[in-house]
């Protein structure tokens, strides 16, 4: 059995409708930003030329690397979208970190919900698909 990006974005999103509490913001935010990366991945994965990793290490900021440097010509139209999800998943990714990684700092719902929002939006650019 698999789960897709659009699986663990609609868990993600009942999460934040069910609990309001910043250990769920945080696992909400963490939800969706995984499902972001994955939408992400597959689309990276589709291109006829993998993107540039240039000085980037550790492979969330490579994913989002390649994507904002893709090896396709600039009249390519998934140029400029390869361009667009890492813009869109540095922001979720950004979110994620502090979710994970800083629980002394303070962690609200807009963080989460900022972070649902984006990753709709790296989903349906991803995967071509019209999602929330």
């Amino acid at each position: 059995m698999s789960c897709s990006p659009q699986d663990t974005y609609k868990v993600a999103s009942v999460l934040r409708a069910s609990d309001s509490s910043e250990a769920a913001l945080r696992a909400v935010t963490n939800r969706a930003y995984y499902a972001s990366y994955h939408a992400a991945k597959e689309f990276h994965s589709s291109l006829k030329s993998p993107g540039s990793v240039q000085n980037s290490s550790g492979s969330h900021e490579q994913l989002i690397t390649q994507l904002d440097n893709p090896t396709l010509g600039k009249t390519d139209k998934e140029y400029w979208l390869s361009k667009g999800i890492s813009k869109t998943l540095r922001i979720a990714y950004v979110h994620r970190i502090s979710a994970d990684y800083y629980p002394a700092t303070e962690f609200n719902d807009k963080h989460a919900d900022e972070a649902l929002s984006v990753t709709g939006q790296v989903i349906a650019k991803a995967l071509a698909i019209p999602f929330p």
